[in-house]
């Protein structure tokens, strides 16, 4: 069956960054990711003030929540642990998770700290390009594509990074127009599809 099935190769696992063992790595902060015509610097920066916007809910209203892309993703390491036996023995397990899963999150109590689908998918491009950044200096993507590739709603991480960026480089226009006192001088995100109001090519 498998060999029935067409081969399906993104653009962006052709421009991957290769490590020395020929397995994608990940790319440093400093580095450009070469799958992604975004920079990724302004797009952190942005993140960082910006972890409540409403666009947010927009960029991740198609995202099922099925947990693909952490599947094939080279750099998701996600897990739960879970404890299997009865009172005679057992052990500690710890199982392959995503943090896409409604489920990933829930306390005991009912608390859930991300109910919802986008709570989840923003949680899951903080972690990649501001929290582990942060702590390890590195990127958490490799940039293979792997992720756009195995998408069954098509979410494209390429341009939810373009996206985050062009609004970056608006606001940006705006404090500076703010500033020299010219009206009108940035494109904000009002009316019309999201890669129209943000002057993405199509």
């Amino acid at each position: 069956m498998a060999e029935s099935l067409p081969a399906r190769t993104s653009e962006a696992a052709s421009h991957a960054t290769i490590g020395r063992s020929g397995s994608p790595r990940a790319a440093s902060v400093s580095d450009p990711l070469p799958m992604a015509d975004a920079d990724i610097a302004s797009v952190r920066l942005w993140m960082r003030e910006h972890f409540d916007h409403p666009l947010w809910r927009e960029i991740s209203e198609a995202c099922l929540g099925c947990g693909a892309c952490a599947y094939v993703c080279p750099s998701c390491h996600c897990f739960d642990m879970v404890d299997e036996g009865d009172w005679r023995r057992g052990n500690r397990v710890r199982n392959w998770d995503s943090c896409q899963f409604a489920h990933f999150t829930a306390h005991a109590s009912g608390h859930n700290p991300r109910p919802q689908q986008w709570n989840r998918y923003r949680q899951r491009i903080y972690h990649k390009f501001q929290y582990y950044p942060d702590k390890f200096g590195r990127l958490l993507c490799t940039g293979c594509g792997r992720c756009i590739d195995s998408c069954p709603a098509g979410m494209d991480l390429v341009e939810v990074l373009q996206t985050l960026a062009a609004v970056s480089a608006a606001d940006r226009g705006a404090v500076m127009a703010a500033g020299t006192g010219e009206a009108g001088a940035s494109r904000r995100p009002g009316s019309g599809s999201r890669r129209d109001r943000l002057g993405l090519s199509p």
